[in-house]
């Protein structure tokens, strides 16, 4: 089974989140230990490494396993 990262979707409930919370993205990434030209790559449709993928997850207070789809849910 093929599984991929919602890279988009992710980004896009960070960004909620972060509007939600009245942060700049910079204050964002100060706040999930994540360097902010890293919440900027996101941000432009990057996919996050393990560690940061986490980091904004406890951030968040989101589980990663949301943005992970299986390739046959996979349409778009």
């Amino acid at each position: 089974m093929t599984v991929r990262f919602d890279r988009a979707t992710f980004a896009a409930v960070l960004d909620s989140i972060r509007m939600a919370r009245g942060l700049t993205r910079r204050t964002m990434a100060k706040e999930a230990g994540v360097a902010p030209s890293t919440v900027t790559r996101i941000a432009q449709g990057r996919s996050p490494d393990a560690d940061t993928l986490a980091a904004l997850c406890v951030w968040a207070n989101l589980t990663a396993n949301t943005f992970f789809i299986a390739a046959s849910e996979a349409t778009s």
